[in-house]
């Protein structure tokens, strides 16, 4: 913004303004906005295609195939979607149409979302939980849709993994500040079946391109 002196207007695509400046833009004269929920379909569908990649182990198949190695027989052992339960942290306009796929696939779904109320879940044919850990201990698949505020900074921590199924996938394509990072490294290696998916990461670099490496990206 510094040499853009006629700059009167920034806009994000998308929810959220924690990566822009707005104190240097307040001190500009510059508006800062967004546009929570125009992506929403395009990151509902992100998620969605981690889900069934984590679930078929489609990036390890493809990896083994490309070193030459032909294994049928353990990449055809997904338990499959049908029957399980999604846990929803937040179901505003990205949750939303997570969950919608979700009753397609013919998942049970659990959402906490102090915006949600018991009878808009009731008909939406969601159970709601004001609980987090009650969500941690139902889900199969836990899905992150919240904003980065205090209250929400390393909301999946310790106590949250230690009560998630030993076998859990979760993916996150909120903020990396949702995760403590210690703790995930942690429950990602006493629980081995736990699956953590994600394209937002504490610290990732603004640019679109750049070298970029964190403890929880180079798990293996």
């Amino acid at each position: 913004m510094e040499p853009a002196s006629t700059l009167e207007l920034v806009i994000r695509a998308g929810a959220g303004v924690d990566n822009i400046d707005s104190k240097f833009a307040s001190q500009r004269g510059i508006y800062v906005t967004n546009c929570p929920g125009k992506n929403a379909l395009a990151v509902a569908e992100l998620v969605w295609g981690h889900f069934l990649a984590a679930d078929r182990k489609i990036v390890d198949a493809t990896n083994d195939l490309h070193r030459g190695v032909w294994n049928k027989g353990k990449y055809g052992s997904g338990k499959g979607i049908f029957g399980r339960t999604l846990g929803c942290i937040g179901s505003g306009f990205v949750g939303s149409e997570v969950i919608k796929r979700a009753q397609v696939f013919g998942m049970n779904v659990i959402v906490i979302d102090p915006m949600l109320s018991f009878a808009a879940a009731e008909e939406r044919r969601i159970t709601k939980t004001e609980n987090l850990d009650d969500l941690a201990a139902a889900a199969d698949f836990i899905t992150i849709h919240v904003p980065f505020l205090p209250s929400t900074d390393k909301m999946v921590n310790a106590e949250f993994l230690a009560k998630c199924k030993d076998d859990v996938v979760i993916v996150n394509t909120s903020r990396g500040e949702i995760v403590d990072d210690d703790a995930l490294l942690a429950a990602l290696n006493d629980k081995p079946g736990m699956m953590y998916c994600g394209d937002v990461y504490r610290g990732e670099p603004a640019l679109k391109e750049a070298e970029f490496t964190h403890p929880v990206a180079q798990h293996a």
